[in-house]
């Protein structure tokens, strides 16, 4: 951090103008939301949205990762199956994974 191209003014200016896009973008959400009517068919979409952006995230991590991760993933999966608890399910893809690092994979 010692060059002098970047000083405290850069740093806090930086922060100042991602914390404004954060809130603008939080906000934005908001009324574009208020601008679509409230079907049923939106509502069934926005209850799903959350289930099928932690999938998403689950499968990217599991094909990008160790086979440790994957492991993980897919324990995590069958547990969620089971058990229908988000928390037991991640819960128990972490065990898994770190039993299979500690294995050796």
């Amino acid at each position: 951090m010692n060059d002098p191209a970047i000083d405290a003014t850069a740093i806090l200016t930086a922060i100042l103008v991602m914390a404004v896009v954060t809130y603008l973008t939080r906000v934005g959400g908001v009324w574009l939301a208020s601008l679509i009517p409230e079907t049923r068919k939106f509502e069934r979409f926005l209850h799903h949205l959350s289930g099928s952006v932690l999938a998403a995230l689950a499968v990217t991590m599991a094909f990008s990762g160790d086979a440790a991760r994957a492991a993980g993933v897919a324990g995590g999966c069958i547990v969620m199956l089971i058990t229908r608890n988000a928390f037991v399910s991640m819960l128990a893809a972490t065990v898994l994974s770190a039993l299979v690092r500690a294995g050796g994979m």
